[in-house]
């Protein structure tokens, strides 16, 4: 036993047990478990054959020591096969155990000289652990978790399981904890298991009334447009029509503009160009939210230092291009409307307030029932997967929503990244402050358009001069190490990503006011000349992570300056393709496939993350460059589909609902919001 035990921890921990307990239930059936072990009883060696190895390429980030949790519970309720009467092979499925056995599993704190620590966000320091060999003036360590399955009679609780496994590891005899010199302790356990339990958790309760609304008030909407169509004059019964599902599905797939719902004249390129990084950020997302469950997350990293897959990992710099968007979309439909730019010069101050707080409860509606509903999600599937999935995902594992509340204010982005509720909804918060101080300045500016002018540069050089402050001081470099740990600093705070947004918003203006000269045919050259100045900007910011001993203030200056420049240049090609030039990228961006597949993006950049939780919280999966892609096309199809169900029975519904109860004033204001795909999707 003594030499098993070097090579299977389960046969080590159930011997200190026994050691421990006497006379005990827990004691007896582990007794009997090392004496079918001795006599090589056949379920028994099922046990050992599952259980108590550590998983291979553990150097690689392998830190699941478990099979699947079914490997356990098929020792209580075998599975079978049904074969032919001619089959005469004795067939072990039908082995079970004489005593009930249960899966748990231990997670272990450990250290070793051997890690290969990439700072990513959901390893983060941990107080009050005191180590040996770790002086104790140093009680903050880096939380690393190995997952220990463990499948032992139901009898035994997860305490003496924990101080079973404590012991033995305390005595170093596993062979390749002796190997990689690791130190562990046992930090929490469970017993994953579905159970009802979850309905009582309050965003299970809050999805579950929700969902009984809107499926109530879509059935009522069908049977009253069939009953008799619902007149203009029938103000209560007209909120129905909300809900009409086949009001709905016509206005999701159809690919032309919406006219009737208050549509402003569509710049094409804007289409095209969301979408593309939509599914550019999705992909990212894949890889990036799957960390947790992944084998050899070292491994997938090294692959994706291979110069061809670099613009994989620039998705995180291309989500820019949504603040391009939207300043750009905000300036232009704001400027383009005269009237209401004449009525704002002609009111006061009291007036213009009110019409600015319209604007903000409006913006604040259409973006609102999709963040809820991502946090609704997002608390859910973090309470299913670490009820019900061997996995065990914390405070920092980006659905983690105990700070909600910050996303209902659009402040989760001044907190730290890795503590936020839905970690990737910083966006919208972003999108909203840029939102009010845009708006702001408009309203300035119809008033008083040099000074705005004047102040637009003021704030251009100085958050230009503040990101690379910023990014100095943190000495941000490419390498990923470098990359993660400096996230909570720099990644999702406003200061840093608002540069894109002025940009766009000097495109929009510079569309307003120069767009009929833009148009006019002149001299090829300045254009070719530009689009040779694109692609250079494209390419460069695609690839620019490969050389990653790229000195911190270059980098510094590219994150500042240089995102000035990207975010200039993707400004003038949305002004240039809308104005009829661009040839081939303009018919690329303009095709009617992108106008339909737009109306999904908003909810495929808040949804998708969920997805993924989701598709990868089974089992621990193993990264690979065939397989992984496969994933990845599932997991973009599935997103698709669900984004479409939920624009379809949530979120066009409650949009149409808000534009009845809050309507838009005479002339109306035109901004960034004003369709389903017309939102922040970054």
């Amino acid at each position: 036993m003594e030499q098993l035990e070097r090579h299977n921890f389960l046969v080590g921990i159930a011997r200190v047990g026994i050691s421990l307990e006497h006379n005990s239930e827990c004691g007896l059936q582990l007794q009997a478990f090392m004496s079918a072990i001795a006599e090589r009883r056949f379920w028994s060696t099922k046990v050992i054959d599952s259980f108590g190895s550590a998983g291979s390429s553990f150097g690689w980030g392998n830190y699941f020591w478990f099979s699947p949790p079914a490997m356990c519970n098929e020792l209580n309720d075998p599975y079978s096969i049904t074969f032919s009467p001619l089959h005469r092979t004795k067939f072990y499925f039908n082995t079970t155990s004489p005593m009930s056995v249960r899966f748990s599993v231990l997670y272990m704190n450990f250290t070793t000289p051997y890690y290969i620590d990439l700072k990513l966000p959901f390893e983060v320091s941990m107080l009050g652990i005191v180590w040996p060999g770790i002086p104790s003036e140093f009680p903050t360590i880096w939380q690393r978790y190995i997952s220990l399955g463990l499948c032992l009679p139901a009898s035994c609780n997860l305490t003496a399981l924990s101080h079973y496994a404590d012991l033995f590891f305390a005595r170093n005899v596993f062979e390749l904890q002796r190997n990689f010199a690791l130190e562990m302790v046992t930090v929490e356990a469970k017993q994953p298991r579905v159970s009802l339990q979850i309905l009582r958790e309050t965003s299970s309760q809050i999805f579950i009334l929700l969902a009984l609304i809107i499926i109530s008030l879509t059935v009522l909407a069908e049977l009253r447009s069939a009953k008799s169509p619902i007149g203009p004059a029938e103000k209560q019964m007209s909120l129905l029509k909300c809900f009409r599902l086949r009001t709905n599905f016509s206005r999701v797939f159809s690919s032309r503009p919406n006219r009737s719902e208050g549509d402003c004249s569509f710049v094409g390129a804007v289409a095209g160009l969301r979408c593309m990084v939509c599914l550019w950020i999705t992909v990212f997302h894949v890889y990036f939210y799957s960390i947790y469950a992944l084998t050899n997350t070292p491994l997938m990293f090294a692959k994706l230092e291979n110069f061809a897959l670099q613009p994989l990992l620039q998705a995180c710099f291309h989500v820019d291009l949504f603040f391009v968007i939207s300043g750009f979309l905000m300036v232009y439909q704001f400027l383009s409307n005269a009237a209401d730019m004449e009525l704002i010069r002609r009111n006061g101050i009291w007036e213009n307030s009110k019409r600015f707080g319209k604007a903000v409860a409006r913006r604040y509606l259409r973006l609102t029932p999709m963040l809820v509903l991502t946090i609704i999600l997002s608390d859910i599937l973090h309470n299913a997967l670490n009820a019900f999935t061997p996995f065990r995902l914390g405070r920092y594992s980006s659905i983690y929503c105990k700070n909600w509340w910050h996303n209902l204010l659009y402040i989760q982005n001044l907190f730290r990244l890795d503590e936020m509720c839905s970690s990737w909804t910083w966006y919208l918060a972003c999108e909203m402050q840029y939102f009010l101080l845009c708006l702001l300045l408009l309203y300035i500016y119809a008033k008083h358009p040099y000074v705005v002018q004047l102040l637009y540069v003021a704030l251009m050089l100085g958050f230009v001069a503040l990101s690379w402050l910023s990014h100095s001081r943190h000495e941000l470099s490419f390498h990923p190490d470098s990359t993660y740990s400096t996230l909570n600093e720099l990644y999702a705070k406003p200061w840093t990503r608002i540069i894109p947004y002025l940009a766009g918003g000097f495109g929009g203006w510079l569309l307003h006011t120069h767009g009929k000269r833009l148009q006019a045919k002149g001299t090829s050259l300045w254009r070719r000349t530009f689009w040779f100045f694109a692609c250079c900007v494209g390419l460069a910011t695609s690839f620019m992570t490969y050389w990653r001993q790229t000195p911190a203030p270059v980098v510094a200056a590219i994150m500042s300056l240089g995102k000035f420049v990207f975010s200039i240049t993707a400004g003038l090609v949305i002004v240039l393709c809308s104005c009829g030039h661009g040839g081939l990228l303009r018919t690329l961006l303009n095709a009617r496939l992108w106008r339909l597949f737009e109306k999904f993006s908003f909810g495929i950049y808040l949804l998708a993350p969920i997805v993924i939780f989701a598709s990868y919280g089974g089992v621990p999966t193993q990264f690979s460059e065939l397989a992984s892609g496969i994933d990845l096309i599932g997991i973009v199809l599935l997103t698709i589909g669900v984004a479409a169900l939920s624009l379809l029975l949530f979120e066009l519904p409650l949009q149409r609902l808000a534009k009845q109860l809050l309507p838009k004033d005479t002339p109306e204001i035109h901004n960034s919001t004003l369709r389903p795909e017309d939102k922040a999707e970054g």
